[in-house]
């Protein structure tokens, strides 16, 4: 079986168990790039190193006053997360894996997610509808609620792991809950790989249009970012006092 066939047959690949910008766009196209990767024995740490160049090259001219140097730097910005999805395709595929790639992972987000906010910020800045201060501080506070949200579920992710297990299995249900599906549209606004890809397609839109979508995602994400890490946090602390 081709290559690219077998890691989208191992995938899986359903709008149930994927971010949305993922299923429509990233991981169409990763398969196809991890195969030529594993045809070329690159390994999973330098696809993550692309990775990261992918997404700063990618930053600096979504962030030039130009657009059609803004629609290149917005297909290296999808091409970082397709890259982010290749490397964990690459590591299953040949069983290669390291605690460093893990490592480099969270360090390449670290990297990247605030160049990618300075770079909306300028873009946004660019159009000359917004108070500059006012974006700043909105752009800072995206960032910063990522940051925390992240620290936040991977403590959670920690307990869970050192809590002992009852060995019962839960079993999806094919029929979408209700909890289910407003934590799905919750994350189209607050997962990080949603909220910039998506969010460097609607800049174009408001770009064209005169609309202010964007700037109304963007606040979207700051005012449930919030809530999800409030609500997280006192779960946490919950389990602290037990």
């Amino acid at each position: 079986m081709d290559i690219a066939k077998e890691i989208k047959k191992e995938k899986n690949l359903s709008v149930k168990n994927t971010f949305l910008s993922s299923y429509l766009i990233s991981e169409r196209f990763s398969p196809y790039f991890s195969k030529f990767y594993i045809k070329k024995n690159v390994t999973p740490n330098m696809i993550t190193m692309h990775m990261i160049i992918s997404g700063i090259i990618g930053a600096i001219l979504f962030a030039m006053p130009n657009i059609y140097v803004k629609i290149l730097g917005a297909i290296f910005i999808h091409l970082w997360f397709i890259l982010d999805c290749s490397d964990g395709e690459v590591a299953r595929y040949t069983k290669t894996f390291s605690k460093f790639g893990k490592e480099l992972d969270f360090m390449a987000h670290l990297i990247n997610h605030p160049l990618f906010g300075l770079a909306l910020f300028l873009s946004l800045v660019q159009l000359e509808r917004y108070h500059f201060y006012l974006l700043a501080v909105l752009i800072m506070i995206s960032n910063l609620l990522d940051y925390l949200n992240r620290n936040v579920n991977a403590m959670k992710t920690i307990i869970d792991l050192k809590e002992p297990s009852d060995g019962h299995v839960s079993q999806k249900s094919e029929k979408w809950t209700l909890k289910q599906k407003i934590a799905f549209i919750t994350d189209i606004f607050t997962i990080y790989p949603n909220f910039i890809l998506f969010g460097v397609i609607i800049y174009f839109v408001d770009f064209l249009l005169g609309s202010h979508i964007l700037l109304g995602y963007i606040i979207m994400n700051i005012i449930l970012n919030f809530g999800l890490m409030l609500l997280e946090s006192i779960r946490l602390l919950k389990k602290f006092y037990q």
